[in-house]
């Protein structure tokens, strides 16, 4: 401002009074911009020193103590959804690859044994693939595995079925179970070979396959194919063996009635009166090799397909297995005893 101009042009030159009077004035301004200067350095230092104790390191501690769980937590979810990210990538269909398939095996191996697939693994696989676990396709898995125990998976027996089948994808392997199962114990048409690994004719030369063209390798399929009804007998003896504990000679007849249920019931509908008749007679407490090889016997397939569900055409001086006539017996018991049987003859 001017007036402060004009004393400060006129300082050399005033009286000692005036130089008195305004060395005074700055005197006190100074006074006053090192109180104020010393009053922010206060105010930095107390700031300063808040922060130091923010920052303390016990304090510090204590909050890593506490973020460690946290990650722990995160660490595990993370694991769980890499766990799914794999069986659902494994669900695609793809080429065979042999790493492919060692890694859907141990994608299910046991934590403790890398090198099992054990009962829960085999329940994961099974749902994961759609697999369902009360029916027989999970014995159809076995056998195609050559597998040696129930629910159980090696993984030299995985690497050797699947490299067989070229199967490395859930996918595949569902397809491939599901055809066996509808042909061999639904009994349904076998799929036509087709014409690119048709067998050669006479006079001509085998054609080659176009691996390309198929999900996964068809070849066991189609030779099953060529006699289902011995195909299935291979399957029905191999789950005998599979079911059976290792040494023992009979299956236990719980067992042997849960198999039957599912490998001939659905062949042979007549079977399931012949299970009730086996479990609510209490003739029989265990499944030998003997009975269990008799119920796919001929005679008994032959009864089974051509003996009507009322027994009309039943004749009791037929060559039949002593067991089948005993439920033939016990089958008429149990119609004439019958409410509406009651009512017939009334």
């Amino acid at each position: 401002m001017p007036p402060k101009r004009k004393c400060a042009e006129n300082a050399e030159t005033s009286p000692t009074t005036r130089t008195t009077r305004s060395s005074a004035r700055l005197g006190k301004k100074s006074d006053d911009a090192n109180a104020k200067a010393s009053a922010k350095t206060s105010k930095k230092s107390v700031k300063a020193d808040e922060d130091v104790e923010e920052v303390q390191p016990p304090k510090k501690a204590k909050t890593a103590t506490k973020a460690a769980p946290a990650k722990s937590k995160v660490a595990k979810a993370e694991t769980a959804s890499e766990s799914s990210d794999v069986a659902t990538d494994m669900s695609k269909p793809e080429p065979y690859s042999a790493a492919r398939a060692a890694k859907l095996f141990a994608t299910y191996a046991d934590e403790d044994d890398p090198s099992v697939i054990g009962p829960e693994g085999f329940e994961r696989l099974c749902n994961d693939a759609k697999i369902p676990l009360d029916g027989a396709v999970p014995l159809i898995l076995a056998w195609q595995l050559d597998s040696k125990e129930m629910a159980k998976i090696t993984r030299d027996e995985w690497t050797k079925g699947m490299g067989a089948l070229q199967i490395s994808s859930l996918e595949s392997l569902a397809l491939c179970l599901n055809e066996l199962h509808d042909m061999l114990i639904l009994n349904k048409r076998p799929l036509s070979r087709p014409a690119s690994i048709a067998p050669a004719q006479a006079g001509k030369k085998k054609k080659t396959t176009n691996a390309s063209t198929e999900p996964y390798n068809r070849t066991r399929y189609h030779e099953y194919a060529r006699n289902p009804k011995q195909s299935f007998t291979k399957a029905y003896m191999f789950s005998f063996q599979l079911a059976k504990a290792e040494g023992a000679r009979v299956i236990d007849i719980e067992t042997a009635s849960a198999l039957w249920s599912v490998m001939l019931v659905p062949r042979y509908p007549l079977m399931a009166e012949v299970l009730q008749f086996i479990n609510e007679t209490g003739n029989y407490k265990a499944a030998n090799k003997d009975l269990w090889t008799m119920l796919d016997a001929k005679q008994m397939v032959e009864f089974c397909q051509t003996i009507q569900p009322d027994l009309g055409n039943y004749e009791a001086d037929g060559a039949w297995p002593t067991m089948l006539d005993d439920f033939v017996s016990w089958k008429k018991a149990k119609n004439d005893s019958s409410p509406s049987a009651s009512r017939a003859e009334a």
